[in-house]
């Protein structure tokens, strides 16, 4: 059996951040070309009593270029009762519009959240850079 880690790419999505009152917490453009889908993995942190938080996953041709909203591929309301909790959202890629962000705000009151792209399925073949900066195989 081959290791999971030969056959992902795992990018970051969203550096970790305080999202402060109405903060956008825009993410760092993820190419997945060549793959088939994306599980975004947003990990939550510390969030004020009023905190709610949203969160869109989005899709573009061009890294710099206009991102739209993909249907159904979001996080809506999570209030302070979803701090320190991960959350999921699986989005096809899609050929014509193969980048990525998530897009999201803070709302009323502090958040704290981050995230990373994994990146899986496709051409079958292992990706020639995994994008992380350690591996460690036991």
């Amino acid at each position: 059996m081959d290791e999971l880690a030969r056959n992902i790419k795992v990018v970051p999505a969203i550096v970790p951040i305080e999202g402060t009152t109405n903060h956008a917490l825009t993410a760092t453009a993820v190419n997945a070309t060549g793959f088939d889908k994306a599980l975004f993995v947003i990990a939550t942190g510390a969030m004020s009593a009023t905190a709610v938080m949203t969160m869109k996953a989005t899709q573009s041709s061009a890294s710099a270029g206009t991102y739209s909203v993909i249907t159904s591929a979001q996080l809506t309301n999570v209030s302070n009762t979803g701090a320190s909790k991960v959350y999921l959202l699986e989005v096809p890629v899609v050929a014509a519009t193969p980048y990525l962000k998530l897009r999201g705000t803070s709302g009323t009151a502090r958040v704290t959240a981050g995230a990373v792209a994994i990146l899986y399925g496709g051409s079958n073949t292992k990706p020639a850079s995994a994008g992380y900066s350690q591996y460690v195989r036991v």
